[in-house]
Formats: C-alpha cells, sequence, structure tokens
C-alpha cells in the first residue's frame, strides 16, 4: 500500500514539473534570467578586417541584464586576441535586420563607400523604435566610433 501510494505521489509530481514547463515555457527565458542576473548571452559574432590593413577583428553581440553590449577583438600576428573596445549600445533590446538577403543581428559592411568595413548592430528602445549602431574603425586612433552621417 505504501508502495503505491508513493509511486502515485512520484508520478504526480512528475506530471506537475511538465505541466509547469510547458504552462511557462514562454517565460523560460525571464524566469533563467532572474535566478540568474549576471549571465551574458552571446547572441552573434563577425570576424573580418575592418581596418583594410589586413588586421583582423572579431567583433561579439551579448544581451547583459542591462541591455545589449558589443566587444571589439584585435587579433594580434603572436594569434592572441586584444580587447580593443566594449560598448553598451543604446536600447535595452536585441534587434533583427536585413542585410544582404539575411536576417541578422551583427554585420559588417562598406556602408558609407570608402572601402573600409563598418560594423551594423541593431537595437530596440524601451518604446520598441529600432536604432542601427554603426562604428567604424579609426586607424589613427587605433579604435572603434560611432558612425555620424553628415
Amino acid at each position: 500500500m505504501l508502495k503505491k501510494w508513493l509511486f502515485t505521489l512520484l508520478i504526480l509530481a512528475f506530471l506537475q514539473v511538465i505541466s509547469w514547463n510547458l504552462l511557462f515555457s514562454y517565460k523560460r527565458e525571464q524566469i533563467y534570467s532572474f535566478w540568474n542576473p549576471s549571465q551574458d548571452r552571446l547572441l552573434s559574432t563577425v570576424v573580418g578586417d575592418i581596418s583594410g590593413e589586413g588586421h583582423y577583428f572579431k567583433v561579439l553581440k551579448f544581451r547583459t541584464s542591462k541591455g545589449v553590449r558589443m566587444e571589439f577583438l584585435r587579433y594580434r600576428p603572436n594569434g592572441i586576441k586584444e580587447l580593443v573596445r566594449e560598448v553598451n549600445l543604446p536600447g535595452p533590446y536585441n534587434g533583427f535586420f536585413a542585410y544582404r538577403g539575411h536576417s541578422v543581428q551583427l554585420a559588417m559592411g562598406d556602408i558609407n563607400g570608402d572601402g573600409l568595413m563598418e560594423v551594423m548592430a541593431p537595437t530596440f528602445d524601451e518604446n520598441l523604435k529600432a536604432r542601427l549602431n554603426v562604428y567604424y574603425y579609426h586607424t589613427d586612433h587605433q579604435n572603434f566610433h560611432p558612425f555620424l552621417p553628415q
């Protein structure tokens, strides 16, 4: 009798866990981020010769508890990666946009026709207004700066 009761209780507990999982699957990410607020999540990466001088950079886009962040890493000839800059992007939400026929979260391309690559990262603000953040590599400063069209 006790074994039947324990087995029934175990089955009910298992079904309860499954039903909670199905019921709250759409909230899983919010629940996870509530319990792990410091976890950064890698969203996208691009690698390329941004400077036009044969120096390769890797750009990483993360979602953090405070919004969206990008990191720019330079590949050194000896294989070591060096952090050039970290940027907290405006707007707390990650975005996608269509670039060359693909839906992307992060892209690299020459958008102003100067022969050098720019990095494009879309975000959304609190009102879900889209923003395309564009950064270019300034060879004199050896750093990335926001691209401001004139």
